[in-house]
């Protein structure tokens, strides 16, 4: 699987950070006035498939609602961090190279 331009973004996010770790947010519901409210789904998406991938790991997730004139806004938030491997003992072996004896 190719990694999309989100993708990229959301783990640039990551990395930049100071202490490593970023929130994705959704918000969906009808807002004050009764329009439709839907931001972030791309990002969540995003998001989920960079953990199937295991490049990164959600931290915590927070839900809360918020209500206005007798309509409510849903809000997700995601906290993730990216995922460090380690190289494996064949990786190291592999770039030592063949040992002459």
């Amino acid at each position: 699987m190719t990694i999309n331009k989100t993708m990229q973004d959301l783990l640039d996010r990551a990395r930049n950070d100071s202490r490593g770790i970023a929130v994705v947010q959704m918000v969906c519901g009808r807002g004050s006035h009764g329009g439709r409210v839907n931001r972030g789904s791309r990002e969540v998406d995003a998001l989920n498939q960079l953990v199937k991938l295991e490049m990164v790991e959600v931290i915590e997730r927070h839900k809360s609602v918020e209500v206005s004139r007798g309509n409510s806004i849903w809000i997700y938030d995601n906290v993730y961090r990216c995922i460090h491997t380690m190289p494996t003992d064949a990786d190291y072996l592999a770039a030592l190279g063949a040992c002459s004896k």
